[in-house]
């Protein structure tokens, strides 16, 4: 079995090996060259690369849960809540290929790596992924609630048009190409937004 320490080496070299390969061209023995575990006990945890993916993504995923849930459990009003998410939200995409590639694929530029992540994805997970958007929701009615945004929209509805410009803002980044962190689009994206929301 893998440490604690060992696990979270493999982890890390293997976020950064999916942003660079497609799935089907990682092996274990790159996984194990590239964090310095060996093989077989990656193996013993991890039975294959998907599997390695899976655990990934399911960790990403609570993550953004877990960040989802602090937001809404926060002192302070909505729109700085909405703010402080998008912000922090960006900065985990940016450390974290898989869930990166899923928030910003692409349907007129799939590539073969997005389509391999994408296929790994299992109800549960598509499942959390409506939940978290959910709380974001929870979020925008305590805006309303609270007199800060119009209450002619629905909080749902709003928090997926909300994931949307998160993603499109992903996409833009991509084209840019430019060396600044993906987080700084946050401001932008929220600043939108709020536009449309506010009183």
């Amino acid at each position: 079995m893998l440490t604690t320490e060992q696990r979270e080496r493999v982890i890390q070299a293997a976020k950064e090996i999916f942003s660079e390969y497609p799935i089907s061209q990682v092996e274990m023995k790159k996984l194990a060259e590239e964090s310095g575990v060996d093989e077989k006990k990656i193996s013993s945890e991890f039975k294959s690369v998907q599997d390695l993916l899976q655990a990934i993504i399911i960790q990403g995923i609570d993550e953004v849960t877990k960040l989802f849930i602090r937001m809404v459990d926060a002192r302070g009003k909505a729109d700085i809540k909405l703010i402080r998410m998008v912000r922090e939200l960006l900065r985990q995409y940016e450390m974290h290929a898989p869930l990166f590639r899923l928030t910003s694929i692409n349907f007129l530029t799939l590539s073969e790596m997005d389509l391999e992540i994408r296929n790994t994805l299992t109800k549960e997970e598509l499942d959390r992924y409506r939940q978290n958007t959910a709380i974001i929701g929870r979020i925008i009615a305590q805006g309303q609630s609270e007199g800060l945004f119009v209450k002619d929209i629905d909080p749902l509805e709003a928090a997926y048009i909300l994931r949307g410009m998160i993603n499109a803002a992903i996409q833009y980044w991509q084209l840019l190409r430019k060396g600044e962190p993906l987080h700084t689009h946050a401001d932008l994206v929220t600043r939108l937004f709020l536009k449309g929301v506010y009183k």
